[in-house]
């Protein structure tokens, strides 16, 4: 999330392989193989979004309105944020498997395909269960969330 002039915000998710880099006016003579894009910044640093596969999303929105305008307003929030029985219960609501609810960004965000399995391992909770038949042991989830 950048705060751009004119009240407005950058909003980015690089997805899988974008990245961003901030380089001095001077060095960005050339354009790159995979530049999507650059961003001159007021104090002659230049700000280049490179994505070999394209996958990354920007969008510009108002500063009056960007945290209710989807995608944000559908984040849920991250793990150290959310009271673990407000999660517990989120997850005896639904009968989507606990992995494919863990990826769910509006159940809890910030928690990707890596973070998801490695919670799940360490709290031996195999990926398929589904999440409304969590046991009292298996509650060893918010455990792991909570001190990671």
């Amino acid at each position: 999330m950048f705060f751009l002039s004119n009240n407005l915000v950058l909003i980015g998710h690089l997805r899988m392989e974008g990245k961003i880099n901030l380089n001095p006016i001077n060095l960005c003579n050339n354009i790159y193989k995979h530049e999507c894009w650059r961003l001159y910044l007021d104090n002659d640093i230049v700000m280049s979004y490179y994505d070999t596969r394209k996958f990354g999303r920007f969008l510009i929105y108002n500063y009056n309105n960007y945290l209710i305008t989807s995608p944000l307003s559908k984040l849920a929030k991250d793990p150290f944020e959310i009271l673990l029985n407000d999660f517990y219960n989120k997850l005896q609501k639904t009968n989507r498997v606990i992995k494919q609810v863990l990826l769910d960004q509006s159940v809890i965000s910030g928690i990707g395909n890596i973070y998801a399995s490695e919670i799940l391992f360490l709290a031996r909770i195999h990926p398929s269960k589904p999440s409304r038949h969590l046991s009292g042991r298996q509650r060893g989830l918010n455990f792991v969330l909570s001190n990671q």
